[in-house]
């Protein structure tokens, strides 16, 4: 009974880490778009002419309209397939992406639509984190209390998330291609998302969770508060 509450807190530990550093991974991804904005408003045409904030604008509009489409999208698909399948593709078409969108600046891309395009397959990617690991989270931390504790802890991503990437990105604007922050911040979640596929356990559609009071990190079996 002790081995078996020992490797499930084991697991537990380990299934909160990695979808901690993989939220984090997303954030880490979504930065870049926002810190090169000024380097294309100067630099890069289409979005260096008259008009070019309101091109950015319509990028920024069309991916948070993709990425709600994509949490209904994402929420059907957990129900019909592994949870961590849908994660993994997440995080692949995130950093792939990211890293064409960067390309552009390599290959000399200057066409709208391209950008467009990339923004609203990154979008419906990103969209894929939030779902799934929370479903991972919600069945693996049965007590109320500790997924409450949690999930507040779990918040703290977004800010680590955005220092992380913003870091990153501005090493890329240092070597005077702007192209090496999105590079650099797809190379992160695509990582992320190989360490995921061996180390986060599967989560097939029909599991599901059993509320089940159970002694946790700082909680006290039989303490009725």
């Amino acid at each position: 009974m002790f081995n078996q509450m020992e490797h499930r807190r084991k697991l537990q530990v380990r299934v909160y880490l990695l979808a901690f550093i993989t939220y984090f991974g997303f954030y880490v991804s979504r930065e870049p778009y926002s810190l090169v904005k000024s380097t294309l408003l100067k630099t890069w045409a289409p979005f260096n002419g008259a008009d070019g904030i309101i091109l950015l604008g319509i990028l920024d509009t069309v991916f948070l309209a993709s990425y709600a489409v994509g949490i209904f999208l994402v929420g059907f698909l957990c129900e019909k397939y592994d949870a961590l399948y849908v994660l993994v593709a997440g995080c692949f078409g995130s950093g792939v992406t990211t890293i064409l969108y960067g390309m552009a600046d390599f290959w000399d891309i200057h066409n709208y639509w391209y950008f467009v395009v990339l923004r609203i397959l990154n979008g419906l990617s990103e969209a894929a984190g939030w779902p799934t690991l929370i479903k991972m989270l919600d069945f693996h931390f049965s007590s109320e209390a500790q997924r409450d504790f949690l999930l507040t802890a779990f918040g703290s991503c977004k800010f680590l998330g955005i220092i992380g990437g913003s870091i990153i990105s501005s090493v890329g604007l240092t070597l005077n291609k702007w192209g090496y922050c999105f590079l650099a911040c797809g190379l992160v979640i695509i990582a992320i998302g190989i360490v995921d596929i061996f180390f986060l356990p599967r989560l097939p559609p029909g599991q599901h969770v059993h509320r089940e009071r159970e002694p946790i990190l700082g909680d006290h079996q039989g303490d009725p508060n």
